[in-house]
């Protein structure tokens, strides 16, 4: 412990609030507690320790405090990448595993994920500047295609080509166009992702034509990889059959059907190669499309355009996701053992 790193100055520097914080609610406290013996410097380098290198507890709270935080040296110790190969899992007994969510290779760095992988570049790398005072460098940082997902490209205003950070390394850096190398500056990017992720904020929550909009506004000024596009297909892929007004159960229309799927195809080609392995996502997105086959091919059945070769298929697909979840869920379950 005494070799980590507490990144004090950068916290007082950069989250000043943070620090007071921290000095009226663990300082002070502690130092009442102690009647003054607690030494100050001690207190201050402990609180730096656990702030840089600890895991979030998720204890129940009252809102007005945080919800713990977990000091785990060995887990400590993994460095972090954007594209990891292991998932966390928290016990109820506060005890934390590392499983590897892919195949590791002899030799090959153990990594893990600070922030969520379906998150741009300029914004994952400025939450983790913030949060834990470096700058990530990783190989999908440092791909301005982010290994080839475009989750963070914009479309140019004149040529409508890909637009890509010039050095994804530096935060200042200009944008090019691929096609006619037009310039844009980091204010404008920014810009770009305050205003549509607001716009995703502001949508009607459980109205898919609403996020449909938004992908229709920003049809020729986001790639169709773009993770707020992405974001908006998710709410539209979990939408689109599961609410009273686009139902299942009640019968849709096969257009609406047909864009669910097609969502759904879109977002697991696009996050699996940033994100592979299980996860959360992929499950919601295999289970819709699951349901979205089963329903296709049931209408198409009876229509007698599909024969029972092709049911027993889509019953066989959907056997194997069932599997699939069983198999992933009793290694990746976060139950206590």
């Amino acid at each position: 412990m005494k070799d980590m790193l507490d990144h004090n100055s950068d916290i007082q520097e950069y989250t000043p609030e943070k620090w007071t914080s921290y000095e009226e609610t663990v300082v002070k406290k502690i130092q009442s507690l102690t009647k003054g013996n607690a030494d100050t410097d001690t207190l201050t380098r402990l609180i730096g320790v656990i702030d840089t290198n600890g895991a979030d507890l998720n204890l129940p709270h009252d809102g007005k405090h945080g919800k713990g935080t977990g000091l785990y040296l060995i887990y400590s110790n993994l460095n972090h990448s954007c594209v990891c190969n292991t998932k966390t899992i928290n016990f109820q007994d506060r005890r934390i595993e590392m499983r590897a969510s892919v195949n590791i290779s002899k030799g090959e760095q153990i990594c893990n994920q600070y922030v969520r992988p379906n998150k741009c570049t300029l914004a994952r790398r400025t939450t983790i500047k913030n949060k834990w005072y470096f700058d990530c460098c990783c190989k999908r940082c440092a791909d301005p295609t982010e290994c080839g997902s475009y989750l963070g490209a914009l479309l140019c205003s004149s040529c409508k080509s890909v637009v890509l950070p010039i050095n994804p390394l530096e935060t200042e850096s200009n944008w090019a166009c691929k096609g006619c190398s037009k310039e844009y500056d980091v204010e404008y990017v920014m810009g770009v992702l305050i205003s549509v992720g607001e716009s995703l904020e502001e949508a009607t929550p459980y109205d898919p034509n609403s996020y449909e909009k938004i992908l229709y506004d920003t049809q020729d000024l986001l790639h169709p990889n773009h993770y707020l596009r992405i974001e908006a297909e998710l709410k539209v892929a979990a939408l689109i059959g599961n609410i009273p007004t686009s139902s299942f159960s009640k019968g849709m229309p096969r257009p609406a059907v047909e864009r669910k799927r097609q969502c759904c195809f879109h977002i697991l080609e696009v996050l699996s190669l940033v994100d592979p392995g299980f996860n959360q996502w992929r499950v919601q997105i295999l289970s819709e499309l699951t349901k979205t086959k089963l329903y296709l091919v049931n209408i198409d059945f009876n229509a007698g355009l599909a024969d029972k070769v092709e049911v027993f298929k889509i019953l066989q697909e959907q056997q194997v996701f069932q599997y699939y979840l069983a198999y992933n869920q009793s290694i990746f379950s976060r139950q206590s053992k």
